[in-house]
């Protein structure tokens, strides 16, 4: 359940219990609120990324609880063309309601037609709630697309600045390639280069955007489903006060742990062992001592397994 849904539960509650009021003053005040939530237009999402990036794949994983699109679809489809870009504009059946999504062509689909796609976004970007930009969390060839967002977002497009957020998708790709796919998570080596990857990224950004521009970044992966909560953190980060709340009433995250092997995950589920302050155990023996909970922050955070433990014991 999210904030917002909490709110209203807790406010319907208390209406339902006032002794001061009558029955029908209590219905009254229960209908006007179900009345003036419904009104409230659906959240609007515009996701930019060039074709393969994972964009539906995203969308799914954050709205979906990983559900495939077989199994959700989209809905109310229309198509616009200008000098070759498709702009598509749907509603993203989520399982907590429609998210209405503005789907736009990244900036490498074709760069002989890039300075038209100033135009496509200054048309799209003021009708979205949030701005999502996917980008492989390994594709490190970021010139041509900073120079364009010195474009765009020092001029026509300045005032959005502050509702971008910029994914880099695919995590699992990562070099080496060697995901530990038993827990889901990254190895090491994987880590340390996506924490290189998501540096590089923000300090990139921060020098094509304008000066004291808010740089959220961070490296995901929807088809494991890793750092979902992060994502969606920042894109709450970016969304319009008033608009969080209907943001935040679609989210429907993938459990990173269903991908996990079923028998790793009781361990990370039980608290048995026992370790002590002392030497630092191994690694294996740290993880499984650790709950869902440990490990959801420790991977928000960047924090590995032994520092966990280090905070944990010192």
């Amino acid at each position: 359940m999210s904030a917002a849904d909490r709110v209203f539960s807790a406010f319907k509650a208390a209406v339902s219990t006032a002794g001061h009021l009558s029955e029908s003053d209590r219905a009254g005040l229960l209908a006007a609120l179900d009345s003036e939530i419904a009104k409230e237009p659906p959240p609007v999402l515009a996701i930019i990324g060039e074709a393969g990036v994972g964009k539906s794949t995203t969308l799914n994983a954050l709205f979906n609880a990983g559900a495939t699109l077989a199994a959700v679809g989209h809905s109310k489809a229309t198509t616009q063309n200008a000098d070759g870009f498709d702009v598509e504009i749907f509603d993203h059946q989520g399982n907590r309601g429609d998210i209405r999504v503005l789907d736009l062509p990244g900036l490498g689909e074709s760069r002989q037609s890039a300075a038209r796609l100033a135009d496509i976004y200054a048309s799209a970007l003021p009708q979205a709630d949030a701005i999502l930009w996917v980008h492989p969390a390994n594709d490190r060839m970021l010139e041509f697309t900073q120079t364009k967002l010195v474009e765009f977002f020092h001029g026509k497009l300045k005032e959005y600045v502050d509702r971008l957020v910029f994914g880099l998708n695919k995590a699992d790709d990562m070099y080496p390639k060697d995901w530990r796919y038993h827990a889901n998570i990254p190895s090491d080596f994987q880590m340390a280069n996506l924490r290189a990857a998501e540096e590089n990224f923000s300090r990139l950004v921060a020098s094509a955007l304008p000066q004291g521009s808010a740089v959220r970044v961070t490296t995901y992966s929807a088809t494991q489903r890793y750092n979902l909560s992060r994502l969606f953190r920042m894109m709450m980060q970016a969304v319009p006060d008033r608009r969080r709340w209907v943001l935040e009433s679609r989210m429907d995250l993938a459990n990173f742990l269903e991908l996990a092997d079923a028998r790793y995950v009781q361990n990370l589920r039980s608290k048995g062992f026992d370790v002590g302050v002392g030497p630092t155990p191994p690694r294996d023996k740290i993880i499984e001592m650790m709950s869902e909970k440990d490990l959801r922050e420790c991977m928000r955070n960047h924090i590995t397994p032994e520092a966990w433990w280090q905070l944990r014991n010192r």
